[in-house]
């Protein structure tokens, strides 16, 4: 005798962090030899424990079995798990464009150039140029531009694969005015080793006095700035927090990037696609990542996997240790389900090192204590010797190379790959 199951998850009632639902009672009344179906439509997360009896209170688990009578079982599998992987996999990739650069961008809130003129202008001199990091792009709404007399000037994407022949780029002229913002709406990326300029079209003499100094001032007051696998639309996310070590600072080619190696490595071991988030740049501090924290700006929707690895530029081992802390609460709260993997850089052969070893130090104390199977240390404290290859694995004794990229990502994987049967 055998009883079917059937778990009704409502979507929209699903939150994508929402990770167990509390156990329920279904009581089974049909008489013996009569197959059933028990639906249970929840609006929250579920956890299901112990056995299915032939009749009486039902309480199951999932992974797990159901036993009907003792005698024909069915065995659960990890459906219920990969139903709410589902929910938040579509509550991710069906927000509208707008809100999903929202959360899953990183805020540019100005990027303007002055440029002061006087006497004359010569053509092509720029006024303002913009190139994305290795490994990302910006969304740019439209740039503003002031001048102090009307001066004609061109848009070019530099080093566009579609350039028009004999142009820098592809290219917009655009008479501008005085005493007035000039708009000129872009509303797409910029990718990352291309360039959006705005310069000259034409000498030019001003009507100004000579002596006299106008400025032009050109730029955008608000951007996003996203990993290049946005919109990617793959099954797994993840979710790096970092600084210039995973933000285009080293190798020329993002391929050659620890952090998109890794996400190669997972689509053939997991046979499912993988994505990367970006919450992070060049300069930061895990203090700069503790103030997105505050702001709310690390609550993505989805994270599979969590890299956290802004330690490079911090002054003080103790405050790393303290924001570590508030990142591990963060994500117990949010992502309880999700791996979350630290960093313990890679060495450098100056002062800094001290910084470091002791960040290293307090990281691994800390993780250990945890002794949280999804919580994991990573050390490349021993990667290389710094004292006699620095200049083997890095490109200016900071920044790893493409060979100290692919050290990076060896050592990741291996700690990567053992827990990967934990993913949610």
């Amino acid at each position: 005798m055998k009883y079917a199951f059937t778990i009704l998850l409502g979507l929209a009632s699903l939150i994508s962090h929402a990770q167990q639902i509390p156990a329920f009672p279904v009581k089974v009344t049909s008489p013996v030899g009569v197959t059933g179906t028990v639906q249970t439509e929840v609006t929250k997360p579920i956890a299901i424990t112990g056995t299915v009896p032939v009749s009486g209170t039902v309480t199951a688990s999932v992974p797990g079995t159901v036993t009907v009578g003792g005698s024909v079982s069915a065995t659960i599998t990890n459906r219920v798990s990969a139903v709410l992987n589902n929910v938040s996999y579509m509550s991710r990739v069906l927000q509208s464009f707008e809100n999903r650069l929202e959360v899953e961008g990183m805020p540019i809130f100005q990027a303007f150039n002055n440029t002061n003129i006087s006497g004359s202008v010569s053509n092509n001199q720029t006024y303002f140029s913009f190139t994305p990091q290795v490994g990302t792009k910006v969304w740019i709404e439209e740039l503003q531009i002031t001048v102090p007399e009307a001066l004609t000037m061109a848009v070019q994407w530099q080093n566009s694969g579609i350039a028009v022949a004999g142009f820098g780029g592809n290219y917009m002229a655009r008479r501008m005015l005085p005493g007035v913002e000039n708009r000129i709406p872009i509303r797409r990326f910029v990718p990352n080793n291309v360039t959006i300029a705005v310069t000259q079209v034409g000498n030019y003499t001003l009507t100004s006095p000579i002596g006299v100094t106008g400025t032009v001032q050109a730029g955008f007051s608000s951007g996003l700035r996203t990993s290049m696998d946005f919109q990617r639309n793959a099954e797994r996310v993840i979710l790096k927090l970092h600084d210039s070590i995973w933000d285009g600072s080293g190798p020329a080619s993002w391929d050659d990037y620890s952090d998109v190696k890794l996400r190669n490595r997972l689509v053939t071991q997991t046979g499912q696609t993988w994505e990367i988030l970006s919450k992070g740049k060049g300069g930061f501090t895990s203090s700069n990542i503790e103030v997105l924290r505050t702001q709310g700006q690390l609550n993505v929707l989805q994270a599979d996997i969590i890299l956290y690895e802004p330690m490079m530029n911090d002054a003080s081992a103790a405050t790393y240790d303290a924001n570590l802390a508030n990142i591990i609460a963060w994500k117990q709260t949010y992502f309880p389900r999700s791996l979350l993997f630290v960093i313990g850089i890679y060495p450098r052969s100056d002062a800094q090192e001290t910084i470091l070893a002791a960040a290293r130090t307090a990281a691994q104390t800390r993780i250990a204590a945890l002794n949280d199977p999804r919580i994991i240390y990573v050390p490349m404290g021993d990667l290389w010797n710094p004292s006699t290859q620095q200049g083997t694995y890095t490109i200016d004794n900071i920044h790893a190379n493409a060979a100290g990229h692919a050290l990076m990502d060896s050592r990741m994987w291996s700690y990567v790959q053992p827990t990967l049967s934990l993913l949610p």
